[in-house]
């Protein structure tokens, strides 16, 4: 693949206690491209332009608009686990081009 015209898009999720046992789905584009638990990472590699990234658990989504583009090649997506009504949901830490 010529990477010239794609950037990365990384997303990790803080280590914690509570919702250790909680996935969240992690949706690009409206494709969905699995999920992300405590303490891990995943790197996903799409073309540059704008991306819709979704955080998702049961009915709480957190929506993340990027641009990546030649100078912003990668985005870091940092997020953890936060308090919902019944069981932890994303919550959004931060977003780092870089």
């Amino acid at each position: 693949m010529n990477n010239q015209n794609f950037g990365i898009i990384n997303i990790s999720r803080i280590k914690q206690f509570f919702g250790v046992a909680i996935s969240f789905n992690i949706i690009i584009d409206n494709v969905p491209m699995g999920e992300i638990s405590s303490d891990m990472n995943l790197s996903f590699t799409v073309p540059y332009g704008h991306h819709n990234v979704t955080l998702k658990k049961v009915n709480h989504s957190v929506p993340i608009e990027i641009d990546l583009s030649e100078s912003q090649r990668n985005v870091d997506i940092v997020c953890k686990a936060g308090w919902g009504a019944l069981v932890a949901r994303p919550k959004l830490v931060s977003v780092n081009y870089r």
